[in-house]
């Protein structure tokens, strides 16, 4: 088996220390007493700048390394960005901020401190994110949205759709609730898709809520059947243990890239550490 270590922790940013020898890791928590708008952070990024912005239950944070600074929008009587639920963020090739709410997709720029809702899409927003032609890609409603920012136009793609993460190759990967995980090619809009869940599994089994590809596979992660990889060379489906428990359900909520070799896997139960190279289980 692959090494996959477990972390139980409960923390809102993390700062990693490589050391020559073995990778050392130190958290700090911070909660509302140091700043934060809200205790539930639901998205986090790191900007060009250094910044790092929080989305939380309670609105948008940014954190310059000493402070935090919440952010309220100017438009609304209230001062919230949408219902002020933030429930993603991304960075798009200006240096725009896109953010998902519980009631629709905003627009801020940082200079400015303007938000600027996009129209056309209303409610809830599972996922943003952003390509390298500066589409921005977005999930709502548990359906595919493609907005193209030169155009000014929202491509509803009508598919549903749980999570989504883009390749090298500008492909869009996303999962639904049956267990199928599918690649869009931007280029000439053909769809491929392969079941990783199989139909006989109870419905609430089959939802998938992370993905993360590589150039050699797809790590997928589920609501409560843990992490899978999917090889692009062969085909092959293989699960990938969290636990000794074979019983023990994790719900996967996030896949991170450390280096070349290790994954950081958030999940309900706590951070796994997937090393891809050794071939055991601690």
């Amino acid at each position: 088996m692959r090494l996959l270590k477990f972390i139980s922790i409960q923390v809102i940013l993390l700062q990693l220390i490589t050391m020559t020898c073995d990778a050392q890791y130190y958290f700090r928590h911070y909660q509302t007493d140091d700043g934060l708008s809200h205790s539930s952070v639901r998205s986090i990024i790191q900007d060009r700048k250094g910044f790092i912005w929080i989305g939380t239950r309670g609105g948008l944070n940014r954190f310059d390394g000493y402070k935090f600074k919440s952010y309220k929008n100017k438009a609304d009587k209230f001062g919230y960005i949408g219902n002020d639920i933030i429930t993603g963020l991304a960075e798009d090739q200006e240096g725009m901020l896109w953010i998902g709410t519980g009631r629709g997709v905003f627009r801020f720029n940082p200079t400015t401190e303007v938000f600027t809702k996009l129209p056309g899409i209303n409610g809830y927003i599972n996922q943003v994110s952003v390509d390298k032609r500066n589409n921005i890609w977005i999930i709502a409603f548990a359906s595919l949205y493609q907005y193209d920012q030169q155009a000014k136009k929202i491509l509803n793609y009508k598919l549903s759709a749980t999570c989504l993460a883009i390749d090298k190759k500008h492909n869009i990967w996303f999962g639904n609730n049956d267990g199928v995980l599918s690649k869009l090619n931007t280029n000439t809009r053909k769809i491929n898709t392969v079941r990783l869940i199989e139909k006989s599994a109870s419905k609430n089994l089959r939802s998938i809520s992370a993905i993360f590809p590589t150039d050699d596979q797809i790590l997928v992660g589920f609501f409560k059947k843990g992490l899978k990889s999917y090889s692009l060379k062969t085909g092959r489906i293989s699960h990938l243990a969290l636990s000794k428990n074979k019983d023990f359900e994790i719900f996967v909520r996030d896949i991170k890239w450390s280096d070349s070799q290790n994954f950081w896997i958030a999940t309900e139960s706590g951070i796994y550490i997937y090393d891809t190279k050794k071939k055991h289980e601690h």
